[in-house]
């Protein structure tokens, strides 16, 4: 994909998670996975809502398998396991920043960490994925480039 069409993308995820947001929705497993384009090349968000629907029946946490895109407040142990906090849009945007790491590395977040384990500590010891300084760096060049010019 191009810079452009990665842009795109972005910008359509952004929409629609806008949109289920307006509508008092949170996604609430927001990662690339769940990013879907069609043949015209529309961008789609699959699953939204679908894990706080699981989480609310099975009485357990929200996260699965997406632990690399998890806002960090989803890994909080609440005082009662009778409580477990709702979600809210924040995790989504948190999980975005995440999908556009993803987009403009090339890479899952914390993609130099094998295992899911791992990746909790880290997030939890407030460590970022490495990735995210050329993430930066990227994203100020293509704003100097595809904006200012």
């Amino acid at each position: 994909m191009t810079i452009e069409q990665k842009l795109r993308v972005l910008r359509h995820v952004t929409a629609a998670t806008s949109y289920l947001h307006a509508k008092g929705v949170v996604h609430g497993d927001l990662t690339a996975n769940n990013i879907l384009i069609d043949s015209d090349r529309n961008v789609h968000l699959a699953d939204h809502g679908i894990l706080a629907m699981c989480s609310e029946f099975s009485g357990t946490s929200y996260i699965r398998n997406n632990v690399r895109w998890a806002a960090p407040e989803l890994f909080e142990v609440p005082e009662d396991e009778e409580s477990l906090a709702p979600l809210k849009s924040a995790s989504d945007i948190y999980s975005f920043g995440c999908i556009m790491l993803q987009v403009l590395t090339g890479r899952p977040p914390y993609a130099d960490v094998r295992s899911d384990h791992q990746v909790i500590v880290l997030i939890l010891k407030g460590k970022s994925p490495q990735d995210i300084e050329s993430a930066r760096r990227r994203c100020f060049l293509i704003f100097h480039t595809e904006v200012l010019e």
